[in-house]
């Protein structure tokens, strides 16, 4: 029932959580309406929070980067959102999807001091 599967995903959120989205990218790639709309959803919902952050920091008429870190930014649907809704509020923004995982950088900082 819903509460049992509610239950079970917020007993262990940083596990099942990430996988749920795979799933939901992978319906998503094949056309799946529902898939569809949840990733749509999720990136209007952060496009809002990044846009609140844009709007505190007046940074709507300037160019700066924007890097979106994170495996959820491999979905096309979900990235597209982000980017299109992010874009109405700050037109100069770039949009920067990092080749390396942020440790990466840790590392390489720390290994230059």
């Amino acid at each position: 029932n819903k509460e049992d599967f509610l239950r079970k995903i917020y007993s262990n959120p940083t596990k099942i959580i990430p996988l749920l989205s795979i799933l939901t990218d992978e319906a998503a790639r094949k056309k799946d309406k529902i898939a569809c709309d949840i990733l749509k959803q999720a990136g209007q919902e952060l496009a809002l929070a990044v846009n609140t952050v844009i709007k505190k920091l007046n940074f709507q008429k300037q160019s700066f980067p924007l890097v979106l870190v994170g495996s959820m930014f491999k979905s096309k649907i979900l990235l597209s959102t982000v980017k299109k809704q992010v874009k109405k509020t700050a037109p100069k923004a770039e949009f920067i999807l990092p080749k390396n995982k942020p440790v990466i950088g840790a590392v390489k900082l720390a290994l230059e001091k």
